[in-house]
Order: structure tokens, then C-alpha cells, then sequence
């Protein structure tokens, strides 16, 4: 099925904000999606690199945050109005001195 450029957009704001949530302090205050985006699918990540529950730990968080934080429900990817997918390229530390942006 081809996806129209409208659904095309929507998913690639709701990588840009799963991605956000996932790597970064955040907050969300507004809302920041269309209001017709109501449910997603998250798809676990390409995994890259050697550390083997990265895939996993950013699947759970990432299910979790955009259910929670931005109120969508979760549907299969062929159901759903959005689709949040990637790949994982590298894995290091992260900095614990962001500043909180909440």
C-alpha cells in the first residue's frame, strides 16, 4: 500500500519526536502532531551495533513514551496513523548535564 506524502510527513515527525524521546531530557507542552495521529506503530530498531539489548530497551522505552507522553495508542503498522522506525548506528555514553527542556 502507498502511503500519501500527508502520512508520509506524520511518520517522520513521529520519528523525529520517538527519536527526541529517546536520546534526550524533554517535555512535551502543546502537542506537537497532527490532531488526526491517534495511533502508532512503533517497530523495534535495526540494530548495528555489538550491545544486544539496545534493540529491546529502546522498543520498550519508545512504546512507552509516546503512549504516555504524547497520549497515542499502539496498533499494528498497517492500522496505524503513524509508524516510528529506525536504525541504531553506534551506542556510547550518554551525557548525564543536559540542560532539562521542560
Amino acid at each position: 500500500m502507498r502511503r500519501s506524502g500527508s502520512s508520509l510527513r506524520t511518520a517522520v515527525v513521529a520519528l523525529i519526536v520517538a527519536l527526541s524521546a529517546a536520546c534526550f531530557p524533554y517535555g512535551f507542552a502543546g502537542g506537537g502532531l497532527p490532531s488526526n495521529i491517534k495511533t502508532v506503530a512503533v517497530l523495534p530498531f535495526d540494530n548495528e551495533t555489538a550491545a544486544s539489548t539496545l534493540q529491546q530497551e529502546i522498543l520498550t522505552r519508545l512504546t512507552s513514551d509516546v503512549q504516555g507522553r504524547l497520549g497515542l495508542r499502539a496498533a499494528s503498522e498497517g492500522r496505524a496513523d503513524a509508524v516510528v522506525r529506525g536504525k541504531i548506528t553506534m551506542s556510547g555514553r550518554a551525557l548525564s548535564t543536559l540542560p532539562s527542556y521542560s
